[in-house]
């Protein structure tokens, strides 16, 4: 087998990249004191790059049938101070 024919994926540059857009997003849109909803299974750099810009994440309950966020828990955690929703799709 040829090795110009085996593709090379170096993971360490694709997680890099994924957490600076996850980090700059979050710092665009959040400030210190801001509520931000996340879900809980998920990745914990949203909660790193939440609690970097000096707002609290409040981790909501998962939908345990599609894995994605619960809407009815994501209803009882908003507050005033709620400044986003982080939801994931399936």
């Amino acid at each position: 087998m040829a090795t110009d024919k085996i593709q090379f994926v170096d993971l360490q540059t694709q997680y890099q990249n994924l957490k600076a857009g996850i980090d700059a997003a979050i710092a665009k849109i959040c400030a210190r004191g801001d509520f931000i909803l996340d879900e809980d299974v998920k990745l914990l750099e949203t909660v790193i790059a939440i609690h970097a810009t000096g707002a609290k994440p409040v981790l909501v309950d998962c939908d345990l049938q599609f894995y994605t966020i619960d809407p009815a828990a994501v209803e009882r955690a908003i507050t005033p101070r709620t400044k986003a929703i982080i939801p994931v799709h399936p």
